[in-house]
């Protein structure tokens, strides 16, 4: 069945629900054009000057981190809750030693806007572009 486009946020609630307990995962693609996918946990989003933002967490060290740099798109996509360990074995094994999608028979598609694939077993996606990063050190976070 193909996918049909929502508003942003039209799915929030649910959304957040799936992360909180199974978690979501996150495709990105290196300039290679090699997808990769990984779990997250962590996601915000609201609406900044009349458009719609999505800020997800991904610490430097990690490869997703390095594709984000290279490419600057990504898709969140929710799956169905029976792909709970699809999901932790996609958070704790890393991209740059083996092919998540091949490991897991999940299967990239191609998105309606942005070069990174969706997930075709995902129940809904977020296309998003403009990728910027902020770091943070743990000194910024302690209490003073």
């Amino acid at each position: 069945m193909a996918k049909q486009p929502i508003k942003p946020f039209e799915l929030w609630l649910e959304t957040v629900d799936m992360m909180t307990k199974h978690g979501l995962l996150l495709c990105s693609i290196g300039s290679d054009g090699k997808p990769n996918v990984m779990a997250i946990g962590w996601m915000t989003g609201g609406i900044i000057w009349g458009k719609p933002i999505l800020c997800v967490f991904v610490r430097p060290s990690r490869y997703t981190y390095s594709r984000l740099e290279e490419v600057s798109e990504f898709t969140v996509n929710v799956l169905p809750p029976e792909f709970k360990e699809v999901v932790d074995y996609c958070g704790t094994v890393s991209g740059r030693a083996k092919d998540k999608f091949a490991e897991t028979g999940l299967k990239p598609v191609p998105a309606q806007k942005v070069k990174v694939p969706i997930i075709e077993q995902g129940i809904s996606t977020t296309n998003a572009s403009s990728f910027t990063k902020t770091m943070s050190s743990r000194n910024s976070l302690r209490r003073r």
